[in-house]
């Protein structure tokens, strides 16, 4: 069940943030909206756009952080989810702490992502964490994260110096 909600949350944000863009003229300060997100994996620069998207079930309230690489280089549509289950605000969130936390990265084609069965787990430090109090309103999460994430047949990438920030929140 987590599986098919975690893809319709992401396909949900991609579908969203595809269609046409409205240009400057048609803008309001109140319409824009921006996340930015940045990080060395293997020690090449890796940069891109994210949006968030929370949910509450039940008393506890959920966060996906999604991004996607800048530009047309991107090989095999590289990008990045940052799931925090239990999301309080500011704090350190491990990938594992709650069921459904995770953090997954496609890189040239291949997904890797947080081995919960290895000694070490990546923490997320949430730096920002100020949730929309109505939907679509004003709000921000920023933080940051190093990793060592895992394809079962590729092996390990590094992440480092992973930052991110985002108002745009679903």
């Amino acid at each position: 069940m987590k599986t098919p909600l975690f893809f319709a949350v992401t396909l949900l944000f991609f579908s969203l943030n595809s269609c046409s863009k409205k240009n400057s003229d048609d803008v309001t300060p109140n319409d824009k909206r921006e996340g930015t997100i940045s990080m060395q994996i293997n020690g090449t620069t890796w940069s891109g756009e994210c949006g968030a998207v929370d949910a509450k079930i039940g008393s506890q309230t959920n966060v996906s952080i999604v991004g996607y690489k800048d530009g047309k280089t991107a090989k095999g549509n590289d990008g990045i989810v940052i799931t925090i289950s239990g999301f309080t605000g500011t704090g350190n969130y491990s990938a594992t702490s709650h069921e459904g936390s995770s953090i997954s990265v496609v890189y040239n084609g291949i997904t890797y992502s947080n081995d919960k069965k290895a000694t070490v787990q990546p923490v997320v430090k949430i730096t920002e964490g100020n949730l929309p109090t109505t939907p679509l309103g004003p709000g921000k999460v920023a933080g940051e994260f190093n990793a060592s994430l895992r394809n079962p047949t590729e092996g390990f990438i590094e992440i480092t110096n992973c930052k991110f920030q985002t108002t745009d929140i679903l």
